[in-house]
């Protein structure tokens, strides 16, 4: 038995068509993946963070620079919150939402760093 799939999707003739067009704010991509990027943007953030986290590891200390190291993880896990928070709030007030949330992000790791 061949089941054949209409070629009208308004099953009901009040339907509204879904809207498919979605503006991009990267040209050349679907509007729906301006997510990934910033997916991305975070997945290089904190591998960045983890790199300058494994400098300070030191054999010659022990567990005490295991347990700095675990810090400076739960110190990330806040970052990446802060920013969150900072990005969700500062959205529906301005355009500037993706400028505030990366320098203060910037900020943090540089921080972290010296």
């Amino acid at each position: 038995m061949v089941h054949k799939s209409p070629e009208n999707f308004d099953w009901y003739e009040d339907d509204q068509p879904l809207d498919t067009t979605v503006a991009s704010p990267v040209p050349g991509l679907p509007g729906s993946w301006s997510n990934y990027t910033w997916w991305l943007a975070c997945i290089g953030f904190a591998l960045v963070w983890i790199v300058e986290s494994l400098g300070s590891i030191d054999s010659a200390r022990g567990f005490a620079s295991y347990s700095a190291f675990a810090g400076q993880m739960w110190n990330l896990m806040l970052v990446l919150g802060i920013c969150y928070v900072i990005f969700r709030v500062s959205r529906p007030l301005s355009g500037l939402s993706y400028v505030l949330s990366g320098s203060a992000a910037a900020y943090l790791l540089l921080t972290h760093s010296f």
